[in-house]
């Protein structure tokens, strides 16, 4: 099967991925959910006119002509006004009253004056400037109108989202359902971690960073375990996956040892593709059924992360029906050279930092695929490098793209 290109094969990942079903979650527990219907106001914010300020209502027309020459002088009536309690009696003509932040506006007063601006004598105020109508007050729907969409379906649901929806009476949200994403690593050599390790063993780190890569963009992974490099028992570690997505780790290369396009022929599944113009991750794998969606990444972390970003997240944005869209790709500064002679793309890791107002990024020498292992900790971003592109070297513009919870560098300047 020939190679495709890293965009034709995140197109047709995207077009095949099923849209998720909507389910209602008590809002609450929405934190990171996509939602998956717009909502609306069910009633105008605020209910009522309400005071901005501690202070006093008061009629703002018989302030007028106020000066510290000539302050007005009103007695203060009435119970004060709290945020929470009935606004009381009409406010009668020639008074004022005190009024909490919050408190609704009694019926008449037109004006609200902070108590800073006040000057207390016995039970009245003396006031050394005119109130201005409708000052420190806010008044009905000013920050949302009844009928008005406060919420818009593909909307990642922040704390600041939840607050607005709880501030308007949903106790329940329509959200997109969590994708759930059965997660399978293979090969002799894996281990579990906590059982003992031969010489010639490792503990499957790449399966457990690929569920933590799904946990990570909202979905919900399901741990399948490892199986040996058999088809036979990957196929049956398989066919019982209950699940909207499958990733695999390893054994989808040409090499002896890879079984995973014949395990998954054993379950009738044929590849959409098997070759992608990228290095690493070039024997990277998509099937698709009806209703699930099959991934094969390379078993070595770096390549697998890699491969996660550029096609498994966007699908799970797909299913997710976020309107965030893939995480865009932006221009940076090399801080080092780079070279690519190959017909491939290459993709290189590397660190990211702010160095004044320019965003530099220092890419990882192509050493050997072991030394991948102790630069994992300090990677935050990747560039993918045009084929046949030679060397670019210090200064030139390259386009990277953010690991999943990661941000630049901010170096201080000294």
């Amino acid at each position: 099967m020939a190679d495709v290109s890293l965009h034709e094969a995140a197109q047709r990942v995207c077009d095949l991925m099923p849209r998720g079903p909507l389910e209602w979650v008590p809002t609450e527990t929405c934190l990171g959910r996509i939602l998956a219907r717009s909502v609306t106001a069910p009633f105008s914010i605020p209910r009522c006119a309400q005071s901005l300020m501690d202070g006093y209502a008061v009629f703002s027309r018989e302030t007028a002509g106020a000066s510290p020459g000539r302050p007005v002088s009103l007695p203060v009536r009435g119970r004060p006004s709290a945020a929470g309690h009935p606004a009381g009696d009409r406010l009668t003509p020639g008074t004022c009253r005190r009024i909490l932040t919050g408190a609704p506006l009694p019926e008449g007063a037109d004006a609200v004056v902070p108590q800073e601006d006040v000057r207390l004598q016995g039970d009245r105020i003396l006031l050394d400037g005119p109130a201005r109508q409708g000052q420190w007050i806010t008044v009905p729907g000013e920050e949302i109108t009844a009928g008005e969409v406060i919420l818009h379906a593909g909307d990642r649901l922040t704390p600041s989202r939840l607050s607005l929806a709880l501030a308007a009476g949903f106790f329940t949200l329509p959200v997109v359902r969590k994708c759930r994403v059965a997660v399978l690593g293979t090969g002799d050599e894996l281990r579990e971690p906590g059982s003992p390790l031969e010489p010639a063993s490792r503990y499957g780190d790449s399966r457990h960073l690929i569920a933590a890569l799904v946990r990570q963009a909202g979905a919900e992974p399901i741990h399948l375990g490892s199986a040996p490099d058999d088809a036979a028992c990957i196929a049956a570690a398989l066919k019982g996956a209950e699940a909207d997505l499958v990733i695999t780790t390893g054994g989808a290369g040409r090499g002896d040892r890879d079984f995973l396009l014949q395990a998954w022929a054993r379950l009738g599944l044929r590849p959409l593709f098997s070759e992608i113009g990228i290095r690493p991750g070039h024997g990277t794998a998509c099937a698709a059924t009806s209703s699930t969606l099959y991934f094969a990444l390379p078993g070595g972390p770096l390549a697998a992360e890699i491969m996660f970003h550029e096609l498994v997240l966007p699908a799970l944005q797909t299913w997710h029906r976020s309107s965030e869209g893939h995480p865009e790709r932006v221009t940076a500064t090399l801080f080092a050279p780079v070279r690519n002679d190959g017909p491939a793309l290459r993709a290189v890791t590397g660190t990211a930092s702010f160095r004044e107002t320019v965003l530099w990024f220092q890419p990882f020498g192509k050493d050997r695929p072991t030394r991948h292992f102790s630069r994992r900790r300090l990677k935050n971003a990747y560039a993918l490098i045009p084929p046949l592109s030679g060397t670019l070297g210090e200064g030139q513009k390259v386009p990277i793209r953010f690991f999943l919870g990661h941000w630049p560098v901010v170096h201080k300047a000294p």
